[in-house]
């Protein structure tokens, strides 16, 4: 069993066992969105066996398949997704409000790399929204299309999408 360290940036690993980590992270901490975004994303892997939060406590405990995925794989993926889910947080917590300028609305569409799951797309969606200038935005999974209405700059938007750690592909 590992003690704690303070490597990540996003959790404490609270305990590690071979198939088994116990985490600890502010982001999970009274969230329920979070919690739960958290582990639809984690259990979309299929070397992820159980996953158990506890949100008063901002715990989790994840039994995974060691001979699929490394502890220190696994590691990296927990903080990046908290990671993402932090800054969902502070997203979701913004409030400037949107105003509609009186600019010309365009139609901008990106196509995204990393946008896996509903969630992700959400994510982009929720994000994209709240910048101003947006009037709607939309991402679609299958096609990994972002498309967004408003007066606001491709290179703003290309911006947002990377700070939430996905990767554009091509403009459309």
């Amino acid at each position: 069993m590992d003690n704690k360290n303070s490597e990540f940036q996003n959790f404490s690993l609270e305990q590690a066992w071979d198939r088994r980590i116990e985490i600890c992270s502010p982001v999970l901490k009274g969230a329920m969105n979070q919690a739960y975004f958290f582990q639809i994303l984690l259990k979309k892997r299929h070397e992820i066996k159980s996953i158990e939060i506890d949100q008063e406590r901002g715990r989790a405990v994840i039994d995974f398949d060691a001979g699929l995925l490394s502890k220190s794989d696994l590691l990296k993926i927990v903080d990046t997704i908290l990671g993402n889910l932090k800054q969902r947080q502070r997203i979701e917590s913004d409030t400037i409000p949107t105003e509609i300028q009186s600019e010309t609305i365009s139609e901008l569409c990106l196509l995204v790399d990393g946008m896996s799951c509903s969630a992700c797309a959400a994510l982009i969606k929720v994000a994209l929204k709240k910048m101003p200038g947006v009037q709607d935005a939309c991402a679609e999974l299958e096609t990994k299309e972002v498309v967004v209405y408003g007066s606001v700059s491709e290179t703003d938007l290309i911006k947002k999408i990377e700070d939430l750690g996905y990767k554009i592909i091509r403009n459309k």
